[in-house]
């Protein structure tokens, strides 16, 4: 895979930093304006991710603590039968970071600006571990990362875009299949690190960290998503492979445990 190797695949200490300045400087300036409904695919993915946690029976300890990395608007701490137990959130831009401030007073929810690539955690103290569109640092870096900090047993879950959908668009555009388009509200574009797996792919990676693999879903977008706001970026793979939007896998989610 030349794309992995061109944009990732340097895992050495300066190619991890190389990679995190880059997606760090993107969303800096995506921030103000990343969860406005003209980005109407993000919203897709936000809406395929709201469907499928509000169906999924997720277990919290009250006694434990559970970290989202790249929290962005945190969805970690909008889940009812979290709230009992310690959240961390965090993410490595401020403007991101901002998004789970505002209109947060619980006590028991730390906010903290990192990197996923270091996390700032003892080994094994952990419970859980989220991360909600963390395409854009899904590397054996912060895998092993996440592995150090969970406890015995303690779980991870990954949600990030298919990698049908993204390699079938990325072709289409010419670009890197580990870089994602971003069109601003200005008419400027922003490549974005952005690192799809295939289901096996994912597999083989967690597995060689530690992590015992619980469950792979695909998922497409809900049958409630209006037609009309069916973005031109999930068009184009569905023209390309010959599926409908609600049935091209928009999101695939990944659980995890710590063996």
């Amino acid at each position: 895979m030349t794309g992995r190797r061109s944009v990732t695949g340097k895992l050495a200490k300066s190619g991890i930093d190389e990679l995190a300045r880059e997606a760090l400087r993107c969303y800096s300036a995506l921030a103000r304006e990343y969860y406005d409904a003209f980005h109407s695919t993000s919203r897709a993915f936000d809406e395929t991710i709201d469907a499928y946690l509000k169906d999924s029976e997720l277990d919290f300890l009250e006694q434990d603590v559970y970290l989202e990395v790249g929290c962005g608007k945190s969805r970690l701490a909008s889940l009812s039968n979290a709230r009992r137990s310690t959240l961390i959130l965090t993410d490595f831009s401020l403007n991101m970071l901002r998004y789970s401030v505002v209109g947060r007073s619980r006590t028991e929810v730390a906010m903290l600006l990192c990197s996923a690539f270091q996390l700032p955690f003892s080994n094994r103290t952990i419970a859980g571990i989220f991360s909600f569109l963390g395409d854009p640092y899904a590397t054996s870096q912060f895998f092993s990362e996440a592995y150090r900090c969970l406890k015995s047993r303690g779980g991870l879950m990954c949600v990030a875009p298919s990698q049908k959908w993204g390699h079938a668009l990325r072709g289409s555009l010419h670009i890197d299949k580990d870089l994602t388009l971003f069109a601003t509200r200005e008419k400027a574009r922003l490549l974005v690190p952005s690192v799809l797996y295939s289901h096996q792919e994912l597999e083989t990676l967690l597995r060689k960290v530690g992590f015992v693999l619980v469950e792979q879903k695909d998922l497409a977008l809900p049958n409630t998503f209006p037609r009309d706001q069916i973005s031109e970026f999930i068009r184009i793979p569905c023209e390309l492979l010959g599926q409908g939007p609600f049935e091209l896998p928009l999101i695939t989610v990944t659980r995890a445990v710590k063996s």
